[in-house]
């Protein structure tokens, strides 16, 4: 019988990959992955929350000008902020600090007395002044306010610029609202109400 040499020969294939499971690669890969997915998460939130705070706000802006109007009858002569205060007419979003002065929620000023009606008696408009407002949750605010018959300036108040509500007209006008929104950090950022 005849004895044959077997040689084992080896194979020329490429070596197995002994490594199981996730790679330090694959572990950044998806913590960087969840990051962004996160941030985007927690950016619409955000936007959501500014944009609740200012219907919020805007609302509560609403009843305190009803409240006035119905306290007032329509002689605005003696109305300050501090009277505001004392007769606990600001509804709850609004803050008082102090005695003479009312916050909002981004804790700017809101500040309550008669229109500009030189040498009128009695004063039959009131105005109501919002600053600190923010930029970005500005139109959502503005939007709030722009639905009763009163005059809304923001950013200042000239006519025909500033009136996002021109004065008799109760017509809301967005291109408006929207540019003035826009320059508010450079005007001051104040929101005028005008009854």
């Amino acid at each position: 019988m005849k004895t044959m040499n077997v040689r084992h020969r080896r194979s020329k294939a490429a070596p197995r990959n002994k490594q199981r499971g996730f790679g330090i690669m694959d572990m950044l890969i998806g913590v960087a992955i969840f990051a962004v997915v996160i941030g985007a998460i927690f950016a619409i939130m955000t936007v959501v929350q500014n944009s609740n705070k200012a219907i919020n706000q805007g609302r509560a802006a609403t009843q305190l000008i009803t409240e006035i109007q119905k306290l007032y009858d329509q002689n605005y002569t003696t109305l300050t902020t501090t009277l505001i205060n004392t007769g606990k007419l600001a509804p709850k979003p609004f803050t008082a600090p102090t005695g003479t002065t009312l916050q909002h929620a981004w804790g700017g000023a809101v500040v309550v007395g008669p229109g500009n009606q030189a040498g009128a008696t009695p004063i039959t408009q009131f105005k109501l002044t919002f600053t600190g407002i923010p930029q970005d949750t500005c139109l959502d605010f503005v939007k709030q306010l722009s639905g009763a018959s009163y005059s809304l300036w923001v950013g200042g108040t000239t006519a025909g610029t500033h009136d996002v509500v021109p004065a008799g007209t109760g017509t809301f006008d967005q291109s408006k609202a929207i540019t003035q929104c826009a320059a508010l950090a450079a005007t001051g950022n104040i929101i005028l109400v005008t009854q």
